[in-house]
């Protein structure tokens, strides 16, 4: 029995070491990735950017790519739209080609633009008294059998950013709409 509690307590022990060194991993990588998005914000650390890039490759890329989405969905204002167009440009700077990583970033900084153009352009339309408050963006084809798509109780920022992102890959048919919710009702199932 004895002899049965130490191997236990190793095998525990073992799989609590590997654990330890796989979270320092993660820990270590996040780190790396979060230092490759501030030299590439920051200035004049192309070369260290670039250096990073390399040595982490997929994982260096997807964290740039998803902190620009992040950002570029959070945007509220002009001036947080005009700063992510500054990290936009850096980031387009330090990975021209992030399809080389992955395919399904083929075309991702052209869509990102194109969002990013079109927010200002919502945002322009707005005056900044209204923007508080409930936004929707509302998704449909009316000779379509799919039901439409609503998204509600957004702010401005992520409803622009929806509808912005709808917008970019509208077919034939298909239509976009944002709007403000003045006066709602709701009931909560019990």
């Amino acid at each position: 029995m004895k002899g049965q509690s130490a191997s236990a307590f190793l095998s525990l022990q073992t799989v609590l070491t590997q654990e330890a060194t796989t979270l320092h991993k993660m820990r270590e990588n996040m780190t790396k990735t979060e230092s490759i998005i501030e030299f590439i914000k920051g200035n004049g650390c192309e070369e260290e950017a670039a250096k990073q890039i390399k040595e982490n490759g997929y994982k260096a890329v997807q964290s740039i790519v998803f902190q620009l989405e992040n950002e570029l969905r959070a945007s509220a204002t002009e001036a947080d739209l005009e700063e992510w167009n500054d990290f936009f440009t850096k980031a387009k700077q330090a990975v021209p080609s992030p399809a080389q990583y992955s395919p399904s970033w083929d075309g991702i900084w052209k869509e990102f633009h194109f969002i990013y153009e079109r927010k200002i352009a919502v945002l322009a339309q707005i005056p900044i008294s209204e923007r508080k408050g409930d936004w929707q963006v509302i998704f449909d084809n009316p000779y379509s059998t799919e039901g439409a798509v609503c998204h509600a109780s957004c702010s401005l920022a992520e409803a622009a950013y929806l509808y912005a992102g709808y917008e970019y890959s509208l077919k034939k048919a298909e239509y976009v709409k944002l709007q403000k919710v003045r006066d709602y009702i709701t009931a909560q199932g019990k």
